[in-house]
């Protein structure tokens, strides 16, 4: 019913004004609905504008419509909101608590310090940025280099996976895809 008045209200102040003109006409000089006419020529919903604009103007009627609806759903969006939350605050704790998620953090520095060893600026780095692991997720590896395990081609993070897997085991892998399954979760 709410959202139905709050409707009704945002379709006749989206009108022009010649309709809230004609319902002021209407409404006569009196303030009281129906004294510039007959009320049995008013539809329905005609004369219930007229009756909520002898209480106030639309405009604020619509204000405490919104209001008032925004008020009965805020528990609604609290409760998304905290699922959402608790979604965000669980991969956090899982790449916080990780065992695997620092070594391939290191992986990748010493990868991007080996790959840009020539560079003064970029080949001395102390530290990466998440944003690296989205570059070389993206960055294609030669066809022909073969990590430890077999796998041929792929992206340089996935090479980089293999060869860690390769020297750190496969228990290693499969705690980093634990680890950041939560991090799917989240998305």
């Amino acid at each position: 019913v709410l959202e139905s008045l709050l409707g009704l209200l945002r379709a006749v102040l989206g009108c022009d004004a010649a309709l809230e003109d004609e319902l002021a006409r209407r409404r006569g000089g009196d303030g009281e609905p129906g004294g510039g006419s007959e009320e049995g020529d008013l539809a329905p919903t005609e004369s219930f504008l007229l009756e909520l604009m002898a209480v106030a103007p639309l405009d604020v009627l619509r204000w405490r419509v919104e209001t008032l609806h925004h008020r009965i759903r805020f528990p609604l969006e609290v409760a998304s909101l905290s699922g959402q939350l608790q979604s965000g605050i669980d991969a956090t704790r899982g790449i916080v608590d990780s065992a695997a998620f620092p070594v391939l953090l290191e992986g990748v520095l010493v990868m991007g310090n080996y790959v840009n060893a020539g560079s003064t600026r970029l080949g001395k780095a102390l530290a990466v940025t998440l944003d690296s692991l989205e570059k070389l997720a993206h960055t294609k590896a030669r066809s022909g280099v073969q990590a430890r395990g077999g796998s041929r081609g792929g992206t340089a993070l996935g090479l980089l996976v293999a060869q860690l897997a390769g020297a750190h085991g496969q228990p290693w892998r499969t705690a980093l895809a634990a680890d950041l399954h939560r991090c799917f979760a989240a998305r």
